[in-house]
Parts: C-alpha cells; structure tokens; sequence
C-alpha cells in the first residue's frame, strides 16, 4: 500500500506529464483538419481552429501550472503551506475545466466531421483524401481519453493537496 508521500510524488508528476501531453495534443489537434480549408470547407477549419484554441490555452495554462508545482516541490514537500494547496486545487480546477470544456467543444466538431466527410463516396470526403487529408476521428477520441486521464488525475491531487495541508496545519498549531 502506497503512503501519502508516495501517492504525493506520483500525482503531481502525472500531472506534469499530462499537462505536456495534453499540450501537445493542441499543438497538433487541427493539423489534418487543415485540409477541410484547401477544399472549400472553411467553416469546419474555422471551427476546429476554435476548439483548438481552447484546447491550447488549458493546455498553456496546465503546463505553467505544472511548472510552478515543480518549482513550489509539491510532489515531494514535508510540509504544505498556502501557495501550495492554491496551486494544487487550481491544477485540479484547471484539468476539470479543460476536460469538460474539450468534450463539449470536440463533441460537436466530430459530429460536423462525420456530418461532411463521413459517407465514403461523398465529393466533400473524395476531395478532402484526394488534397492530402486523412478520414479518422483518432483525433477525437484522443480528446476524450485526454479528458478521462485529466479527471482521474485531478481527483487525487485535490484530495492529497488538502490532506497534506491539514496536516501541516496540524503540525504548526501543535509547534506553536
């Protein structure tokens, strides 16, 4: 059974390796849908620049986020003072956030993409494969297995952020 420190290094450094991944994954999200603009659907590029933009800046804001838990050492510090439980529960805030707004933002942008390119001898999907593109909802589905991850590394962080705090508090008022 793992003990709370263990538990402590193992959250917050998952959540820096998500927060990278989930980086990454805006900085390639509409990478095929660029393809939808050369052949004349220019309000589904639109659209998937717009869900892009917001899976960038959450992805932004949880790599800083990662960042200053690093520099902070809440995945090894002894005793948890305020800046500490303030960046753990925003880097849960900010993952629950991210995974909820990706999942309403994608949910419909996949359903246009099936919508415009789903049916196999469509002109728009024959257009689209023949300029370069590439059919495949991989690029949703990652979005929704991001969003998963996000929530089940959120929670423990949340819970051991203030667990450790409490006892640090604990700690203080009995040294006082």
């Amino acid at each position: 059974m793992l003990n709370i420190k263990q538990w402590q290094k193992i959250t917050f450094l998952s959540y820096f390796f998500v927060a990278n991944v989930l980086f990454i994954y805006a900085l390639g999200f509409s990478t095929n849908f660029a393809y939808a603009q050369t052949v004349g659907y220019e309000d589904f590029f639109n659209h998937a620049q717009q869900v892009n933009r917001v899976i960038y800046t959450f992805g932004l804001m949880a790599v800083a986020i990662g960042g200053l838990n690093l520099m902070f050492e809440s995945q090894k510090r002894k005793n948890y003072y305020m800046s500490n439980l303030i960046l753990g529960l925003g880097s849960s805030f900010v993952f629950i956030i991210a995974a909820i707004l990706i999942i309403i933002n994608v949910t419909p942008l996949m359903n246009d993409y099936i919508e415009l390119f789903g049916a196999e001898d469509s002109p728009a999907r024959l257009t689209f494969v023949f300029n370069g593109g590439k059919y495949t909802l991989s690029t949703f589905i990652i979005g929704y297995v991001i969003s998963g991850i996000m929530t089940i590394v959120a929670v423990p962080i949340a819970i051991i952020t203030t667990k450790k705090y409490q006892i640090s508090a604990n700690k203080r008022k009995a040294g006082n």
